[in-house]
């Protein structure tokens, strides 16, 4: 019979490793892929209809970031 090694208990389990190798992320889309979701529609309609479909607090806030005229991004000159 084979001597079994001690497992160092910080570690993951095996049988954990095997379980949650089964699951396949959050089930979330990621940012990315609904910008390239919009970017592929071809109709304005169907460019708002997917924004609508992933209406988060985050998306909004990047969008907000990238199109609102209010707010002004400066950095600092390089001859400061």
């Amino acid at each position: 019979m084979a001597e079994e090694r001690a497992r160092n208990p910080n570690l993951i389990s095996p049988a954990s490793m095997t379980a949650m190798a089964s699951t396949a992320g959050s089930g979330k889309e990621l940012m990315s892929e609904i910008f390239t979701k919009v970017n592929n529609a071809k109709v304005k309609a169907d460019k708002i209809a997917v924004l609508k479909r992933n209406d988060t607090q985050a998306m909004r806030m990047i969008l907000k970031g990238a199109f609102d005229p209010c707010l002004l991004y400066t950095s600092p000159s390089p001859r400061d």
